[in-house]
């Protein structure tokens, strides 16, 4: 549910921009538009960054690694009758591992990696693939809006002439009525969606 508002919301910031600054016409919007935001989406921002920390963790394994330097200095009380004083003492350690577990350790690794990246893959499907609804749904939804007010335009100018009809009394005085409800019907069916999308 929260991809379903982060896809949405990507896909009307143009919308709503254009709707604060001027009359509620929907901007036109490409795929490609669509498609240049989907990096900017945060789920696939954190697959990345989840391939890169296990990229991270493989050259991690593959390098050799650092020694351990351990410096000690104290005061020291000599066994035999030798006067006391201060000591000191460097040590150098260099970890050696067995050499049988390097090789399956980095493989674990670059596996791990290869994962990660699968991972970061089928989330992009995903979001693509829900973007993709999303905009087409937005753009049979702006279809829907434009001809429900072309309808609207034709069945007021169609009420007009009706009136005009019965005015002059080449018409029922029932057909108004029949005709004004159909407008209302328009109306009705554009005020919902005109506000959804």
């Amino acid at each position: 549910m929260r991809t379903l508002a982060l896809c949405l919301s990507v896909m009307t910031v143009p919308l709503a921009t254009t709707a604060a600054a001027g009359p509620p016409s929907p901007a036109p919007l490409s795929f490609g538009d669509v498609m240049a935001r989907l990096d900017t989406l945060p789920q696939l921002q954190a697959a990345h960054l989840w391939t890169d920390a296990a990229l991270a963790e493989a050259e991690g394994v593959a390098g050799v690694p650092n020694p351990d330097i351990e410096a000690r200095v104290g005061q020291g009380m000599p066994r035999d009758a030798g006067a006391d004083g201060l000591q000191w003492g460097v040590e150098v350690a260099v970890p050696f591992d067995w050499v049988g577990t390097r090789r399956p350790a980095f493989e674990a690794a670059r596996a791990t990696t290869d994962a990660t990246h699968q991972d970061g893959l089928a989330v992009r499907r995903e979001l693509l693939g829900q973007l993709g609804v999303l905009f087409w749904q937005n753009v049979f939804g702006q279809h829907l809006v434009a001809t429900l007010e072309e309808t609207e335009s034709r069945v007021s100018r169609l009420v007009g002439m009706i009136r005009l009809r019965v005015d002059k009394g080449d018409a029922r005085p029932t057909h108004l009525p029949r005709i004004e409800t159909e407008l209302e019907r328009v109306r009705i069916l554009r005020h919902p969606v005109g506000h959804v999308i």
